[in-house]
């Protein structure tokens, strides 16, 4: 137990110290690939979100495990239904794939989530589940071990959930922290609207701030609330304050 702390430690300083030397999302996502790869993972799942809420879609989604299967979950509307995406939201532990002390729980939505799963060969891996921003902010990650059965990885994860989840986290913390301007990519102009609407500011007086006219802040807030994947302005904001987008 000693000796896997102590390598857990190191791999995490390792991660983060390559992490931060990524140029942008896509080679971090490649690092990220390359440090889960001795687990037998053989692509992973991101998603953040401002507030753990299964009402609301998530304001941002990373894949390296398969485009047609993402791609066909969302066509069917069935994302947002999945047992783990549901889960990730409001758990704080992590959950096997292979646990199915869910499956007479699931919606009929889910279980044909699951059977699309199934359908892919998207089988086989974990939920990672994080927090951040004092718990306002949520994210997970979902590695999938394409190459093991539930037992293999099952005896993998228990022998180094450790080391995968410190990965897991210093991903979080670097995509989050160094590419955020990637993730959302905010104007300036958009910034500053969102900070004069944090501040209680109404549309007359925020053009007035601006120096433009009211009918242009609220195409610049709509352009904003569009980049964060917000649905009204307060979300929008809420996401901004979250991810560190504006400091008021």
């Amino acid at each position: 137990m000693e000796g896997e702390r102590r390598r857990a430690a190191t791999g995490l300083l390792d991660a983060v110290a390559d992490f931060r030397a990524a140029t942008d999302k896509a080679d971090l996502w490649s690092r990220l690939d390359r440090h889960l790869a001795p687990f037998g993972i053989g692509g992973s799942i991101y998603g953040a979100q401002a507030i753990a809420c299964h009402d609301t879609t998530l304001n941002h989604i990373a894949n390296s495990i398969r485009t047609d299967w993402l791609d066909n979950k969302f066509a069917q509307d069935l994302f947002y239904c999945d047992d783990f995406v549901r889960h990730a939201r409001v758990a704080h532990q992590p959950t096997l794939w292979a646990d199915a002390s869910r499956l007479p729980h699931l919606t009929p939505e889910a279980l044909r989530s699951l059977e699309m799963d199934y359908d892919y060969g998207v089988v086989t891996g974990v939920t990672i589940p994080m927090r951040f921003a004092d718990g306002l902010g949520v994210s997970a990650l979902g590695c999938h071990a394409p190459d093991l059965s539930f037992a293999a990885f099952e005896a993998v994860w228990h022998r180094c959930r450790t080391r995968i989840s410190r990965v897991a986290r210093a991903f979080d913390l670097c995509l989050r922290c160094r590419l955020k301007e990637e993730m959302f990519t905010l104007s300036l102009r958009e910034k500053e609207c969102l900070l004069h609407v944090a501040a209680g500011h109404r549309a007359a007086r925020i053009a007035a701030r601006m120096g433009l006219t009211e009918k242009q802040v609220r195409a610049v807030a709509g352009h904003a609330c569009r980049k964060l994947n917000a649905t009204t302005l307060c979300q929008a904001v809420t996401v901004a304050l979250v991810f560190d987008l504006i400091l008021p």
